[in-house]
This record gives structure tokens, C-alpha cells and sequence, in this order.
């Protein structure tokens, strides 16, 4: 029997593939959901879909917490995170131009409104060197809060090299699908994310060869126009068993 196994291996090498590359289809450590419309039934759903990866929710109930707590999204939040997902609060910056007090604030806000968040959604982020401080403050004071909060940074392009050492996550590419073949690494693709809008379930392959060349983290959806993450994908919940592991 020895002396017909190796023979045997090779057989079925010629006739079906090395055994490594049986499972070959591309994957991503996780996915960052914008969650940019109200429909807290939809929120449930979102929360039950099941994922073996990481999965960031931006929670954004006014281009921020708000003024007043909604109950709705403290039940989403406590769904999300029941579910294994990482519910993070938005802020703007502004590209580093917005007075870094009132970031703090909302930083605050979020935390009075709504505990139970596990960190933050850093969106409009500088790319230069010259705004570094500026997010080193703003980290420094999120973890100061609570170290193990996550911090996500939405520059939606290629940033100098620093911003990936402040932050646990950084989306390097924010377009539609049509841009997306210009996009080159833009740092340790282990910490990059892209964000895709206008991508149909015709595509979804076309994204995923593209995006692995640059990211870990990939969300995709077939939304458009003034506000592209509206609504959950159809494919989604398809594209996480597939893709997301």
C-alpha cells in the first residue's frame, strides 16, 4: 500500500488540483458597515446576520450622537454588540480643520448618550504629515476614555504611512467600483479597509479581485448617489459567508 500512495496523490494532484488551492476564493478579515438610514427593524436584521469575521457598525444618528438619546439606537447598539459586532460611534474632523475641543465633546456626548459604544468612526481624516498631531491628540484622548476602544479612520484615500499606527483601522479607498482599479497599497493591508458603493451582485467578484490587492476589510454595496448606504445590500449577507472569514 505504501508504494501506491505517492502514485495515488499525484492522480488525483493531476485530475482535481493541489490540495492548497481547493479553496482559493479571496478573503477579508471584516467588514465596516456604514449604517446611514433609520429603519430599526433593518437594524435587527443587520445585527443577526452571522459572520466569522470582524464586523464594524457606524452607528450615526446625526452626523453624530445627537442632542437627546434615541432608544432605538441604544436597543441597536446592545443587538449589535450581543451579536458579536463592533458598534462604533461617527465624528467628523473636518480633514483636521474642525476645532479639536468640539471633537472632544462629541467624543463625551457619545459616551453620555450612548455607553455602550466600543469606539469611534474617525471620518473626513487629513492624509499629510503636518495633521498628525492633531489625530495623535484626538486617539490619545478616545483611549483615555477606554484603551480598548476601537478607532476606525475614514481619509478615503491613501495617507501618509504615520496615520496607520494610530489607529486600529484605516479605509484607504472610499468610491465607487469604477475608480477602484487605480487604487495602490497604501499601507499595511492587514490595517486598510475599502468601502465600495455601486457595486450590482454581477460585480461583486470584479470587487473582491480588485480590493484584495489593498485592503483586509472590505464593504460593498450596490447603493448610489447622495447617500449610497441606505439600505442592507440584498447579496450581502451571500458576500459575508463567502468572503468574510
Amino acid at each position: 500500500m505504501k508504494r501506491l500512495f505517492l502514485p495515488f496523490v499525484l492522480l488525483l494532484t493531476f485530475f482535481f488540483g493541489a490540495p492548497q488551492q481547493a479553496f482559493s476564493a479571496p478573503h477579508f478579515k471584516g467588514t465596516v458597515f456604514p449604517v446611514y438610514f433609520y429603519d430599526p427593524d433593518a437594524w435587527s436584521s443587520l445585527a443577526a446576520l452571522k459572520t466569522r469575521g470582524k464586523f464594524y457598525a457606524i452607528v450615526n444618528p446625526a452626523s453624530g450622537p445627537g442632542e437627546f438619546v434615541d432608544e432605538n439606537y441604544v436597543k441597536f447598539i446592545r443587538e449589535l454588540r450581543r451579536h458579536r459586532k463592533i458598534p462604533i460611534g461617527y465624528i467628523h474632523t473636518e480633514w483636521g480643520k474642525r476645532d479639536i475641543s468640539e471633537v472632544k465633546e462629541e467624543v463625551d456626548r457619545w459616551l453620555e448618550l450612548y455607553p455602550k459604544i466600543r469606539g469611534f468612526f474617525i471620518d473626513e481624516v487629513a492624509t499629510s504629515k503636518e495633521e498628525l498631531p492633531y489625530y495623535s491628540e484626538l486617539v490619545s484622548y478616545i483611549k483615555s476614555k477606554n484603551p480598548r476602544f476601537k478607532v476606525v479612520f475614514n481619509p478615503g484615500t491613501k495617507p501618509d504611512r504615520a496615520y496607520f499606527k494610530l489607529a486600529n483601522l484605516v479605509i484607504v479607498y472610499e468610491d465607487s467600483l469604477n475608480n477602484l482599479s487605480d487604487m495602490v497599497k497604501a499601507g499595511p493591508k492587514r490595517k486598510s479597509g475599502c468601502i465600495v458603493y455601486g457595486v450590482d451582485r454581477d460585480n461583486v467578484k470584479v470587487a473582491v479581485q480588485k480590493a484584495k490587492k489593498v485592503c483586509k476589510y472590505l464593504f460593498i454595496t450596490d447603493g448610489s448617489g447622495a447617500n449610497p448606504y441606505d439600505h442592507i445590500p440584498d447579496y450581502f449577507e451571500w458576500f459575508l459567508k463567502r468572503y468574510v472569514r
